[in-house]
């Protein structure tokens, strides 16, 4: 009776497969749903494709009734009323679904409630390690946090996620990065650490020196420090270069962020984005 019943159990293994979320089972040759769930919460590991059952999967979009309702959030947030937004969004509130975990840690971010932001952007990116926007704007709240160690592996994966620049996310996370390095490697350097960061901040700052002298605004700073180039005093360029960045770091990312902050995945899949001034 206990072979029979081992070898049932044996059976049972190779009939399903154990969903990612609930761990309910998912039989073998039943319609097959996937997702890049994470390993676990707050981890930054990006992870391949894992299985879902079919009620998983369902709340990981919002049907017509909810497409609806965040169309309202929306309208609220570009009015700044994100208390009322926040309410608007509980009433629909899913955990399972990544998009309502991102666009609840974008309220939390402008209620300056960081701790709950990143509570919010943990559970999105855990959801979905491949939720490019959910790791820029964790990175953002890290910095908000002054954790520039943690801001640096979040802007990382969005580089990893989009090394071409296609969702145009990776300019600016590379240059937030380039801030959190400089930021790192100063504090180390102050208080008598060691620090091999500086050869990755000149590949970063030879990088983004001909894109941001494009940039019509700065024209007047770029003239400036082209004349250390053409003295060859390199050390100057950098430090004024450096100077240059940390004083118009608001500038440049308005000039270079996109400005979606709420997205909505619709019934049949389809993107909905909505774009508020930042």
């Amino acid at each position: 009776m206990k072979i029979l019943i081992k070898s049932m159990d044996i059976c049972k293994s190779f009939m399903f497969d154990k969903c990612s979320l609930c761990r309910g089972n998912i039989a073998i040759f039943g319609e097959k749903y996937y997702a890049n769930i994470g390993t676990s919460l707050g981890s930054f590991e990006i992870t391949d494709s894992k299985p879902l059952c079919r009620g998983c999967h369902s709340r990981r979009s919002d049907d017509e009734k909810n497409v609806e309702a965040m169309q309202e959030i929306s309208i609220l947030m570009q009015k700044e009323r994100y208390p009322d937004a926040l309410d608007r969004l509980k009433s629909i509130y899913d955990s399972k679904n990544p998009g309502h975990n991102y666009n609840a840690a974008n309220i939390f971010v402008n209620l300056n409630q960081f701790d709950k932001a990143l509570q919010y952007y943990d559970r999105a990116t855990f959801l979905d390690t491949h939720y490019l926007k959910a790791w820029y704007r964790k990175g953002m709240v890290f910095i908000y946090q002054r954790n520039c160690e943690s801001a640096v592996n979040c802007f990382e994966n969005v580089i990893i996620l989009d090394p071409n620049n296609h969702l145009k996310w990776t300019f600016p996370a590379l240059f937030r990065q380039m801030m959190c390095l400089i930021h790192i490697h100063n504090t180390a350097i102050l208080e008598g650490r060691p620090s091999n960061l500086s050869e990755k901040i000149n590949r970063l700052l030879l990088y983004f020196y001909p894109k941001l002298s494009e940039i019509q605004k700065f024209n007047n700073e770029f003239s400036q420090l082209k004349k250390f180039i053409e003295n060859k005093e390199f050390k100057k360029w950098i430090e004024k270069y450096v100077d240059f960045c940390n004083d118009n770091y608001s500038s440049i990312l308005d000039e270079i962020e996109p400005d979606i902050l709420f997205e909505i995945v619709g019934p049949n899949k389809d993107i909905i984005r909505y774009f508020t001034k930042k």
